[in-house]
């Protein structure tokens, strides 16, 4: 793996290549068995996680969420999920969304 690539390729820095960027190989389960993280990700090549750190509450719970679903890529198809209803109704309300207002500000201190 090359960090330099990754962090060059960010930054645009024109390269030969471009990273390697992985997003799902945590979903394909026979692979984990047969390989920890570490060397999966160097016999890949994978320059280069992207995740997603949805924040520390569940916002769903506190205030209205939308959600694209996700298509089937794990092999048993367990990691599908369809869209759900927009809660917003119209491009005025979406623009007049007020983040704070509707979910509160997280306590800093934890």
């Amino acid at each position: 793996m090359s960090r330099k690539l990754a962090m060059d390729n960010i930054s645009l820095i024109s390269k030969d290549g471009f990273a390697h960027t992985e997003y799902s190989l945590d979903y394909h389960e026979t692979l984990k068995k047969k390989f920890n993280v570490s060397s999966l990700n160097n016999t890949f090549d994978v320059d280069f996680l992207w995740c997603i750190n949805h924040g520390p509450v569940d916002w769903a719970k506190t205030g209205r969420v939308t959600d694209m679903g996700h298509a089937v890529y794990a092999a048993n198809g367990s990691d599908e999920r369809q869209s759900a209803v927009c809660p917003f109704n119209d491009i005025e309300e979406v623009l007049e969304f007020d983040p704070v207002k509707e979910y509160g500000l997280a306590d800093f201190r934890e």
